[in-house]
């Protein structure tokens, strides 16, 4: 039938484009550790810390150099942590730096980051005399101060309450500003004593004392106290003390021009002109040593002068001076 005809050739529809596959998610950071403590240069990243037996510090890097790249591709303080730990622990990188405004290149072989400060905790512990302290807290510094990076358990850290990312301000009353000033605080706080911490956790302060130890089970929360940080409103500003203006003085005559000085017309009573005796017809010829031909001099001869002045008037009564 014609039916069948029309449906027998009629063209066959486009092919369908393949779906394109899902965009592969990022990869997650590892654990790879550099072992240096870094701030924003205009170069790249200014190297603050270089951690002992580090990476970093068996590839010969030092504080003040400033990393430039990572296998070859750019970086700065923020973008550097990513730059390594997208690299798998045991890999080899690339590390171009300045030195002294000299370029340079190591070759450095990342470790596990949690492996090498358990190895670090442990080497410590065995090294700290009897009665030091062990707080067991991975810290980090940056410009702001020192932050925990990871809380061993059982030690003093723990006991305390420290959290991965607090600010850790004092120690013992005394201000924490590098990993090498809380390191030299803590070899001065005896096993089975009291210890305070201020850490800063996001708005909260949380000022913690604990008995410390040096052995891992020792150490013991004695209190913990938390403020959170209030917003002050800003006080309403007060408005600019209105400047006092003076009340302009008054001489207290009408006056008109005429040859030489100006013709008193008018005394107005129990003015200053009416007390000091000035009367109708007196020519006014100078007002504290300035002609006064017209009423602009003579205004300009008070010179705004406020209530109270004293002003010399030279005038003539009847052609006497």
């Amino acid at each position: 039938s014609r039916l069948k005809k029309e449906l027998a050739v009629a063209p066959k529809p486009p092919a369908k484009p393949p779906a394109k596959p899902p965009a592969k998610p990022d990869p997650k950071p590892t654990s790879a550790f550099l072992g240096v403590g870094h701030i924003d240069n205009e170069a790249g990243a200014q190297v603050t810390t270089v951690h002992p037996d580090s990476p970093a510090a068996k590839a010969g890097l030092k504080e003040g150099d400033v990393i430039t790249a990572v296998n070859g591709k750019k970086v700065n303080s923020e973008s550097l942590g990513a730059a390594v730990t997208v690299h798998a622990p045991g890999a080899k990188i690339k590390v171009d730096y300045l030195r002294a405004g000299k370029k340079a290149t190591a070759e450095v072989a990342l470790v596990d980051r949690d492996a090498f400060f358990a190895a670090r905790s442990r080497n410590e512990s065995g090294k700290k005399q009897p009665g030091h302290i062990v707080l067991g807290v991975t810290v980090e510094e940056d410009d702001k101060g020192v932050f925990a990076f990871a809380v061993e358990n059982g030690f003093t850290g723990q006991a305390a309450g420290v959290q991965k990312g607090d600010l850790i301000t004092h120690f013992n009353g005394k201000e924490v500003k590098t990993l090498d000033g809380l390191e030299a605080l803590l070899k001065k706080a005896e096993s089975g004593k009291e210890v305070s911490l201020r850490l800063v956790r996001g708005e909260e302060t949380v000022d913690v004392v604990v008995l410390g130890s040096s052995q891992k089970g020792g150490a013991k929360l004695v209190s913990t106290k938390s403020t959170k940080a209030e917003k002050k409103e800003a006080a309403p500003v007060k408005p600019p003390p209105e400047e006092k203006k003076e009340e302009a003085g008054f001489l207290g005559v009408g006056v008109g021009s005429v040859e030489g000085g100006l013709e008193v017309e008018i005394v107005v009573p129990d003015s200053a002109a009416a007390a000091y005796g000035i009367q109708v017809g007196d020519v006014i010829k100078q007002v504290n040593g300035k002609k006064t031909t017209s009423i602009d001099e003579l205004k300009a001869a008070l010179g705004g002068a406020s209530a109270g002045a004293t002003v010399k008037v030279n005038l003539t009564r009847k052609g006497a001076d």
